[in-house]
């Protein structure tokens, strides 16, 4: 009976371990696909990984920054295009932090960002920012239309 037990907790045991390696597996693909994307994706690494776990998320808030008020990355979605106008601006203010942060995490290494993509960064958002604006002047007039 014992022997029964202790084999049906060694599968269970196996099926769980197998299970985290393939989600492993199917996470750094993942960051694999946006790392190729170049300095969005890049963005989009750091901030999942900082918001991917409460750990993550502790170390980010526990960082003392003089000229920086404590702020979580905003993640970008493929619902609404702005979403990554959102995670860029908040990326771009916090860079400082994101700096001292990548260099204490040895996983996120590869999608350090050189000066030149910071300034790409800023041009992304530059180039954005009328887009931006216009859909905010669009949302104001849609919910205004709503009212009437």
């Amino acid at each position: 009976m014992d022997e029964e037990k202790d084999k049906d907790e060694d599968v269970q045991s196996a099926d769980v371990l197998e299970r985290n390696e393939r989600e492993s597996e199917k996470i750094e693909a993942e960051r694999r696909h946006w790392h190729a994307l170049g300095v969005v994706g890049k963005a989009h690494n750091i901030v999942m990984w900082v918001r991917g776990k409460p750990q993550h998320r502790s170390v980010w808030i526990s960082q003392h920054m003089k000229k920086l008020k404590k702020e979580m990355l905003q993640a970008d979605n493929e619902t609404r295009w702005n979403s990554t106008w959102n995670m860029l601006h908040v990326f771009q203010r916090q860079k400082e932090r994101i700096e001292v942060y990548v260099d204490l995490v040895p996983e996120l290494t590869d999608d350090k960002l050189t000066e030149a993509e910071w300034k790409d960064i800023d041009n992304i958002l530059q180039l954005l920012e009328p887009f931006k604006k216009l859909t905010i002047l669009g949302e104001k007039r849609g919910s205004y239309c709503m009212d009437q």
